[in-house]
């Protein structure tokens, strides 16, 4: 507990024993973390009872009924964290993922100063190189922004203009969307406007989540002086091993979002499904290329 906090910190687990072990075992020794809620998400290599035998005072280990996808099992853990913990903040954290006990009180601390603040992230080392990735931190994207980053080659001239420039001067800034690889959320903001949209089985989640803030006046904050190490594990590509097929999902993903939350119709949508498709056959021939 910190400042008199309740704080709780969700991991999903998939096919990633030693990761979600070797997880558990750092964070427990941070002491503000109140509770650890390890979320299998029907993994299929028998890892959760391997995992049920971290169970102890902080920590619990829950299986979802289905691998409903990244979205549906972070929604299980935060409605346990309330629940059965009734946690102020929630660390949604991937278990490929290090950060210390100086980077949550820092957090904490813009939940407490700042108003309505949702979700605080902070920049993202890669956990070999150390090298601070620019991506950290972008705008809730646009029809266009989905639409051009689709495009292989049109994604690469606009890009650089939805991402946040992080300014030195600051210590924190307001951002639209940050990385689901490691975020921490108000608990209860979170459950009031649904969390995560469960129809997505993966991918686009974080641009969803973050329209969803906005929308509900809520506001998302990146330290841009804190840090955290990520060391992108492949559990994705062993899940779904299929480049073409990862692609396919972004592009249903994003379908999901322009339809459901920009609300396109008519000429918008016969545009989107052209450019999804151009995107579609750009990514088969460099797939070709590439063999």
């Amino acid at each position: 507990m910190y400042r008199n906090k309740s704080i709780a910190c969700v991991v999903l687990n998939y096919n990633t024993l030693i990761q979600t072990s070797e997880f558990i075992n750092e964070i427990s020794k941070i002491e503000c973390i109140d509770n650890i809620i390890v979320v299998d998400n029907c993994s299929t290599d028998d890892s959760y009872s391997k995992l049920v035998n971290f169970k102890d005072e902080k920590v619990c280990v829950k299986k979802t009924s289905k691998n409903g996808g990244y979205g549906y099992g972070n929604n299980y853990g935060v409605r346990i964290a309330k629940d059965e913990y009734s946690a102020d903040y929630t660390i949604i954290s991937n278990p490929d993922v290090k950060f210390d006990e100086d980077l949550l009180h820092a957090i904490i601390d813009v939940f407490i100063e700042e108003r309505n603040v949702a979700i605080v992230s902070s920049l993202q080392k890669n956990g070999y190189t150390g090298q601070v990735i620019r991506n950290c931190g972008w705008r809730v994207p646009t029809f266009c922004d989905y639409l051009s980053s689709s495009l292989v080659f049109a994604n690469k001239v606009t890009s650089k203009y939805k991402y946040t420039k992080i300014d030195p001067q600051k210590t924190r800034q307001n951002v639209g969307c940050v990385p689901g690889a490691f975020l921490v959320i108000d608990t209860d903001k979170f459950l009031s406007f649904g969390g995560y949209d469960e129809r997505i089985f993966l991918f686009c989640e974080e641009s969803i989540l973050g329209y969803r803030v906005e929308k509900s006046g809520f506001r998302t904050m990146l330290l841009t002086q804190k840090y955290y190490s990520h060391f992108h594990s492949t559990s994705v590509k062993k899940s779904i091993p299929s480049a073409l097929s990862r692609h396919k999902m972004v592009l249903d993903s994003r379908k999901v979002y322009l339809e459901k939350y920009l609300n396109i119709s008519g000429i918008r949508r016969l545009i989107a499904s052209v450019v999804f498709s151009i995107s579609m056959l750009e990514y088969r021939i460099l797939y070709i290329m590439k063999k």
